[in-house]
């Protein structure tokens, strides 16, 4: 990578940068005010959701932003884990990166009840694209927390590009992915990732990321194609590169679908865009969706015609907080992402026609168990 490759403002640019300032200035406001008002929605703690007549069950950890842990008696998977919150003046040029360890220990002590997974329980992670985060803590948990050797982490070219230049060699590149913009006549087979013997099934399906402000996206949207001489530690120098929506599936001893999640978690796509293939989605009904908020309002269509493809059980809403503020501090006093207006979402949700609609506002930390 040289010098401005991945940079947030590129030389031609430099008419974003003050709408980056007006965007520092936005997340600096923390949102507790509207928060408050979102208080009879806001869950915490361990919640139990039942979707069945409770033989099997699964449990949902929301770790922040896109971030999740999903495990069920066997394996465990994560989603694009980022636990260091940081100040918006991380967005500067001159801010350097750094992951909170002491945060990241302790919520692995929690859903393990050890700071490193031992016995190889994570069988995987999938990151939905390469912004700081989504993918700027991923070296600390490999580090310290996971199996090296067996956890494959499943992303993009840029992804694994990155993530070589911190010395991480395993990661499965998504070279095929689903595109439900391509007409049927030009699709060809498509990635289906097998991990966890055979246990989940991964299918990554081609999205896209919503403007950040005004209409701008304002972290860099490039995609890295070769090597990387050392890991990002700004977060100029992580770019987007592909964007991607995961089909989730845990299998039975037969191969048959137990228990289906379909993330939109990272982030707010334009209607039809990032939809799952629709002969897929007849295999099984989506259990749980997890729906990005922050930026929702930048797209058309979104999260209307989402919901409507998919048919969802339940939805979990994610990315509603503010990420610019610790998540100690979140924990005490909720805040809500910036430049979004979580409560109206949250409206248009309960004046959906369909009365089976259900859906779960969680803080970071929060676990959720699903029976079925």
């Amino acid at each position: 990578m040289n010098k401005n490759q991945g940079f947030l403002i590129a030389s031609a640019e430099y008419w974003k940068i003050p709408l980056l300032w007006i965007f520092c200035l936005t997340c600096s406001c923390s949102g507790v005010q509207k928060a408050k008002q979102l208080e009879s929605y806001i869950v915490e703690g361990t919640q139990e959701i039942v979707l069945g007549n409770r033989t099997n069950s699964i449990q949902i950890f929301y770790s922040g932003c896109g971030g999740f842990l999903f495990k069920d008696q066997e394996s465990a998977l994560l989603l694009d884990p980022y636990f260091s919150n940081l100040s918006p003046l991380l967005l500067l040029p001159f801010k350097k990166l750094k992951s909170d360890t002491t945060l990241i220990d302790s919520f692995f002590k929690r859903v393990l009840s050890n700071t490193r997974d031992e016995t190889g329980v994570i069988k995987g992670i999938l990151i939905g694209h390469s912004h700081y985060d989504h993918l700027a803590d991923i070296p600390a948990i490999y580090n310290r927390n996971l199996q090296k050797g067996s956890t494959p982490i499943i992303g993009s070219e840029t992804t694994h590009h990155i993530l070589a230049a911190a010395g991480i060699e395993e990661t499965r590149q998504i070279l095929n992915p689903y595109n439900s913009q391509v007409s049927n006549s030009e699709k060809d087979s498509y990635d289906r990732f097998l991990i966890a013997d055979g246990q989940i099934r991964i299918t990554p399906i081609l999205s896209e990321h919503a403007p950040h402000f005004a209409g701008v996206k304002i972290l860099s949207s490039k995609k890295i194609d070769k090597e990387v001489k050392r890991f990002p530690r700004k977060v100029s120098q992580l770019p987007e590169g592909d964007n991607y929506n995961f089909l989730i599936d845990f299998l039975d001893e037969n191969g048959e679908i137990k228990f289906r999640i379909f993330s939109n978690a990272g982030s707010a796509c334009t209607a039809g865009v990032g939809f799952p293939e629709s002969e897929i989605l007849a295999e099984k009904e989506v259990d749980v969706l997890l729906l990005c908020v922050a930026n929702y309002n930048q797209v058309k269509g979104y999260p209307e015609a989402l919901i409507e493809e998919i048919q969802p059980r339940h939805i979990i809403l994610n990315h509603w907080e503010n990420f610019f503020r610790p998540i100690e501090k979140l924990q005490r006093r909720p805040a809500t992402v910036p430049a979004t207006n979580v409560r109206k979402l949250i409206q248009e949700l309960e004046a959906w026609e369909n009365p089976n609609l259900n859906f779960t506002l969680p803080q970071p930390g929060t676990e959720l168990i699903f029976y079925y």
